[in-house]
């Protein structure tokens, strides 16, 4: 039977040639390795974090759009279309473990009524988002908001 006998040294001109890396090696090689795993989490964070933010102004498109077609579809005699600020009854509407307020203004343009519908929510769910009295409220504040503004012509 033919055993083969590996040497676990070698010497190569009266030196011993090492097999396998430092110490120091393996420790520079773990820091590079925590480095970028660190910078590869904190962008995830971030991936997560925009993600969620994206959702939420999804949302709030969706509630503020709706909310003018249904404005677009009322008789130009509708309490909802009174030339004043209006807040919506439900507020706050709750989509996804999250609060959204709609309010919306009417006035009176040459070309017929003038509705801006604004759907605000707090991102941060810091409890800033109000019911807001004026659009000088909502504009004052520092909540999330958006805005949708549409003409709208009533047949005579």
């Amino acid at each position: 039977v033919y055993k083969r006998q590996v040497r676990k040294e070698s010497i190569v001109e009266g030196t011993q040639v090492k097999r396998g890396f430092s110490l120091i090696e393996v420790m520079i090689a773990l820091c590079i390795l925590m480095i970028s795993s660190l910078a590869f989490f904190r962008m995830h964070l971030v991936c997560i974090k925009a993600r969620s933010y994206a959702e939420c102004h999804t949302r709030a498109a969706v509630l503020g759009s709706s909310w003018m077609m249904h404005l677009d579809s009322m008789a130009a005699a509708a309490p909802e279309l009174a030339e004043e600020w209006h807040q919506d009854p439900g507020n706050p509407i709750a989509e996804c473990g999250r609060q959204y307020y709609r309010f919306w203004v009417v006035r009176q343009v040459a070309e017929g009524r003038e509705a801006t519908v604004y759907v605000a929510w707090d991102h941060t769910n810091r409890a800033g988002t109000l019911n807001f009295g004026s659009e000088g409220e909502i504009a004052a504040s520092r909540c999330q908001k958006i805005s949708f503004n549409e003409i709208l012509v009533f047949g005579e």
